[in-house]
């Protein structure tokens, strides 16, 4: 996917999710019953919690640009490189 120019917070940073990301997410066990509650939770608990964490580590910063990818069938929050996308 094209990234996407983003705020998290007050920090503007660039956010690439992968084609692959979006499947993994959207393939996570939820109860339809619930509607998009439980894809939004996955969401918050697999991208939002580890990005606000590698903000509060120094990980990112203001400019810099974050990967969302599966690896090894696992989802992947990471800084991303030139050589990484």
């Amino acid at each position: 996917m094209a990234p996407d120019d983003t705020t998290v917070g007050r920090t503007p940073i660039e956010l690439e999710v992968t084609q692959e990301a979006v499947d993994w997410l959207c393939t996570q066990e939820r109860d339809a019953s619930l509607g998009a509650r439980p894809l939004r939770r996955t969401v918050q608990e697999a991208v939002e919690n580890r990005l606000a964490s590698m903000l509060v580590r120094g990980e990112v910063k203001e400019g810099d640009r974050v990967l969302v990818s599966v690896k090894a069938g696992a989802l992947t929050v990471s800084a991303a490189t030139d050589s990484s996308v």
